[in-house]
């Protein structure tokens, strides 16, 4: 009996070990077709009353026009990627005429686009520029992220009542006037600017070429890129290990790197 026991509890045991078997299957990652990258700037440029067009010597405009300079070469200096796109988008602060605002940030795009052409010579069909009037959402944006006086109750207006249904007065009249005087001075001059977003195409690269590329610029590889060069090498070794590890850095959101 005692032998009959053993022997049922080892076969039991052998039978819990294969049914507690498993494996791990990697997914594979979709090649992409077309790998499209995109890089973005905020500029703070100032104008003249009335002036529309680039004033590159007038207050900081020098130093932020740099910032669109040091995008685009970026971007020109790699002989694997091209731009395909430019992307320009003007905002205002919440000040006056919503209508009036959207036509003057139209023309400073516009103007802005046109300094740019005279920079580099692009083509036309390489832009798209759009005029965003006032910057409500970064307003409520940095409402929410600061602790000043009257937060709540500016926030609350901004959430209740619509542009056009007099938001603005309501913020000017809140607090005797101290919170729109608030606003003027530390987040509307943050609202006032450009959104200069830079859309690129990069090259493919075999496997060879792709482990030169990582040692400089591994943001350049697609995630299929980067699963081949690992594949090269033994799993769980350091090097494996560490493009691994990269891929997860390059692509935190994607489901197949996760």
């Amino acid at each position: 009996m005692k032998t009959g026991k053993s022997e049922f509890i080892r076969k039991q045991n052998e039978l819990e070990k294969n049914l507690c078997k498993f494996s791990v299957s990697f997914i594979m990652p979709k090649k992409e077709l077309i790998k499209q990258r995109l890089k973005q700037e905020d500029v703070y440029l100032e104008f003249p009353i009335g002036e529309y067009g680039i004033l590159p010597n007038y207050k900081n405009n020098s130093t932020e026009i740099l910032k669109i300079g040091n995008l685009i070469k970026e971007i020109e200096s790699d002989e694997n990627s091209e731009i395909i796109e430019i992307c320009l988008e003007s905002f205002t602060f919440p000040n006056g005429s919503y209508v009036l605002n959207q036509e003057i940030s139209t023309k400073r795009a516009y103007g802005l686009k046109k300094y740019i052409q005279f920079l580099y010579g692009f083509n036309d069909n390489l832009f798209k520029v759009k005029g965003m009037s006032d910057d409500w959402s970064r307003l409520e944006q940095l409402l929410v992220e600061s602790d000043m006086e009257g937060k709540e109750e500016a926030l609350f207006i901004i959430w209740n009542t619509g542009i056009f249904e007099g938001r603005e007065n309501a913020l000017r009249y809140l607090g005797d006037g101290k919170v729109y005087q608030y606003l003027q001075k530390h987040f509307f001059p943050l609202l006032c600017r450009f959104k200069c977003s830079v859309t690129y195409t990069i090259q493919p690269f075999d496997t060879e070429r792709g482990k030169q590329i990582l040692k400089t610029n591994p943001e350049l590889l697609s995630l299929d890129e980067l699963y081949q060069i690992a594949r090269t090498y033994k799993y769980y070794t350091p090097m494996y290990n560490d493009i691994m590890k990269m891929i997860i850095e390059l692509y935190p959101d994607d489901k197949t790197a996760n």
